[in-house]
């Protein structure tokens, strides 16, 4: 599970920004983001369990992330990972390369997701629903969106209209103001009332309170929670920014990582 906010051509600076929170079970082991491949430059975190990826870059300034889409049930563990959709999109680091492979993945293959790609001059969203034909590719529109464990936007998630919220206003502040608002917003710990909620459907394997606290944007539960954060900042052809927080952003403080991309001349 994670959430995604994306600022897509509303800076003036910086065409698309990305500010995610990763949430997942403490004991699953990760690493930050590190070189996935040296020519061209690709960087990710690994997951430690499966090998694959939730989010990266490349050096042209290609973003990939995902996040699964909520159910009430287990998921299906005789199914392909969908960590590696992430990386495989990474290696392809082109829009129209990486709708091609979507169009040929059979849905069935992977427990459900959605899946956000592109550069500053195209972003698209992937639904990847069970019983689905094939993927669903829709282009990202102009504004602030959030793309929590449903669908953009999704009105079904109060954290939602808090992200939105919590960034109106914000958009064309300069880059260490909008760090710092984009920090505070992933840190945020507001929890709707716990009648807002609904109640999970019938032989849900997750109750109506570990339900209500999901709906944080910084997720604190005793075995689940908010693992890291990312917020970074493209440009055309580049990544102007990579940051990453190795902890719950409300505890952690952001490191650095752009140079990974963007290396120093010898």
């Amino acid at each position: 599970m994670c959430t995604i906010v994306v600022l897509h051509q509303v800076h003036p600076d910086y065409p698309v920004i990305i500010a995610a929170n990763r949430d997942e079970y403490y004991a699953r082991p990760s690493t930050p983001p590190q070189l996935l491949q040296e020519s061209p430059r690709v960087i990710g975190g690994v997951d430690g369990k499966k090998g694959g990826s939730w989010m990266g870059a490349t050096e042209a300034g290609f973003f990939v992330g995902l996040t699964n889409q909520r159910t009430y049930h287990r998921a299906d563990k005789s199914r392909r990972s969908r960590g590696e959709v992430v990386v495989e999109a990474l290696r392809l680091g082109q829009t129209q390369a990486v709708e091609d492979y979507l169009g040929d993945l059979s849905p069935d293959d992977y427990n459900p997701f959605n899946l956000i790609f592109g550069e500053s001059g195209a972003m698209r969203v992937a639904y990847v629903h069970e019983g689905m034909d094939k993927v669903e590719i829709v282009p990202l529109p102009t504004g602030i969106h959030v793309l929590p464990n449903d669908r953009l936007d999704s009105g079904d998630f109060s954290k939602v209209a808090r992200a939105q919220a919590l960034l109106e206003g914000h958009g064309h502040e300069p880059w260490p103001e909008l760090r710092q608002t984009l920090h505070n917003m992933l840190a945020d710990r507001f929890l709707p009332p716990f009648e807002s909620v609904a109640p999970p459907p019938a032989g849900s394997l997750m109750p109506r309170r570990l339900v209500h606290r999901l709906e944080a944007l910084c997720i604190h539960t005793p075995l689940y929670g908010t693992r890291s954060a990312t917020i970074a900042a493209l440009t055309p052809g580049k990544v102007a920014h990579y940051l990453f927080s190795p902890g719950a952003p409300d505890q952690w403080e952001f490191d650095d990582f752009t140079a990974l991309l963007n290396p120093a001349p010898a």
